[in-house]
């Protein structure tokens, strides 16, 4: 059984690893958003952002006006039928099983139809000064 113990269990080391800090007056980071590995990373992270952002809006100014008001619309039936799913959670358990069969389809298509015919159409308006003209 002393074999389990590992290489070098016997002695003072004894196989531990010492991660006491340095003593002295030395520039260690006092956390880890000070090291040069976590500003590398950071700095990485900034940069793909805005490579990404720079890619999405040099694709969506490609697109022609049907094109962007077809993607600000299905952006939008998106977040209405999300946001519907997530309210209908909150309640659901409390709803008698005869409400429960109805109430998903119901809520996803009442939510379908606001981000189509209500949402979509103010954002168009409202996003009008960056979209492509029609001429």
């Amino acid at each position: 059984m002393s074999g389990m113990r590992g290489r070098g269990s016997k002695g003072p080391g004894d196989g531990r690893i010492d991660a006491t800090p340095p003593k002295g007056g030395s520039m260690s980071p006092r956390n880890i958003q000070e090291t040069q590995v976590y500003k590398e990373g950071q700095a990485g992270v900034k940069r793909f952002w805005s490579n990404y952002t720079t890619m999405l809006k040099t694709q969506f100014q490609r697109m022609s006006r049907a094109e962007q008001e077809g993607m600000i619309t299905r952006l939008c039936q998106i977040v209405t039928i999300g946001s519907a799913m997530l309210v209908t959670s909150l309640f659901y358990s409390f709803l008698p099983l005869f409400l429960r069969v109805f109430a998903l389809p119901v809520m996803f298509l009442a939510a379908y139809w606001a981000g189509t015919k209500v949402v979509s159409p103010i954002m168009i308006v409202r996003y009008d000064q960056y979209l492509n003209r029609e001429f």
